[in-house]
């Protein structure tokens, strides 16, 4: 049988993301070394200063909502948090932000987990070349990502040089300790974190571990979104 997390979905168009995939190919080394000036002059700024830039980079002048800002002030202050919030209302331009500073301002790293492959390259594909415009990297790893690639990436994050990481909570299952000896990983992103309640129901094992992985990651901090949630999901 078809394992779930291979199964195709496709992301609301009125979510934004920022993703790249490492290396970049595409990149001349001139737009290289402007990403990295780019960065270095974002890094100076501070946190609510930083929050501003990249909202106005991702939506202009529009504003935050009020769950996007509330969630991005708890994620400042260095807790975790639970965001519910309906599809299409910008979930993903809470946690890009909130990854794109830990990584300017404290040089950490962040993990996206997606509940299907295919989300993750959608990511991937679409949403390459805005994090390369800021010098900030990603790069993907699922059971698809070949041998060599894998150890490329994670010797890149451990290195420093990866400050993203796509991956599904399979993949995260598995190699939970490749990721904790990079010991960088600062912030872990749950989308879709309907799925930890429904893990045993949908046979999603990984997702029952994930308290486990948290463990052995030394206790990063965590954003969890979906856009239903149940009060005993809530509470797991």
């Amino acid at each position: 049988s078809q394992n779930p997390a291979e199964r195709g979905s496709f992301l609301s168009t009125d979510e934004r993301a920022l993703v790249t995939s490492v290396p970049d190919t595409n990149c001349t080394a001139q737009e290289e070394n402007a990403g990295v000036q780019r960065r270095a002059e974002l890094a100076l700024l501070g946190s609510q200063e930083l929050t501003d830039t990249l909202r106005q980079l991702l939506i202009s002048n529009a504003l935050l909502l009020p769950a996007q800002k509330r969630t991005l002030d708890v994620l400042d202050e260095g807790d975790s948090a639970l965001c519910v919030m309906a599809t299409g209302r910008g979930k993903s331009l809470i946690f890009h932000i909130h990854a794109v500073r830990r990584a300017l301002l404290a040089h950490t790293a962040s993990l996206f987990v997606y509940p299907l492959r295919a989300l993750v390259n959608d990511q991937a594909h679409h949403f390459e070349s805005a994090f390369a415009a800021l010098g900030v990297t990603a790069a993907t790893l699922t059971g698809e990502t070949a041998q060599d690639d894998r150890k490329k990436i994670f010797r890149s994050l451990a290195e420093g040089s990866v400050d993203v990481i796509l991956t599904t909570p399979e993949f995260l299952s598995f190699h939970g300790a490749e990721f904790a000896e990079s010991k960088r990983v600062s912030f872990v992103v749950i989308d879709e974190a309907h799925h930890v309640g429904q893990a045993a129901a949908e046979g999603r094992h990984a997702y029952a571990k994930m308290p486990l992985i948290l463990q052995q990651l030394e206790h990063p901090q965590v954003l969890a979104l979906t856009a239903t949630a149940k009060s005993d999901t809530a509470k797991t």
